[in-house]
């Protein structure tokens, strides 16, 4: 990042302590853009920092909406091979399960 001083004087006043104080005013505009260059990227920090673990946490306690199942689920028989889906094959596993 460059840092880019412009110096403006008035040429019609040239006297000794107009000079002193355009050399302090130059120091506090160069010490103040040396300052605003480390704080502003560490202001950035924080704030990603802050947005991130707030969409964590809002992620982390939303509760998510339970959706009815379309269709039963599919028969699994005894020698558990899954095999296409079979409408009737699973109405019947639903019985045996709730008979249990």
């Amino acid at each position: 990042m460059v840092v880019i001083v412009v110096i403006a004087s008035n040429s019609s006043n040239s006297s000794n302590s107009s000079n002193s104080n355009s050399n302090s005013t130059v120091k506090i505009r160069v010490g103040k853009g040396i300052v605003g260059v480390v704080a502003k990227p560490l202001g950035g920090v924080f704030d990603l920092t802050s947005d991130l673990s707030a969409a964590v946490r809002d992620k982390a306690t939303k509760k998510i909406p339970l959706v009815a199942p379309i269709r039963l689920p599919r028969y699994i028989g005894p020698d558990k091979i899954i095999g296409h889906y079979d409408k009737s094959k699973a109405e019947g596993q639903r019985m045996l399960w709730t008979i249990k």
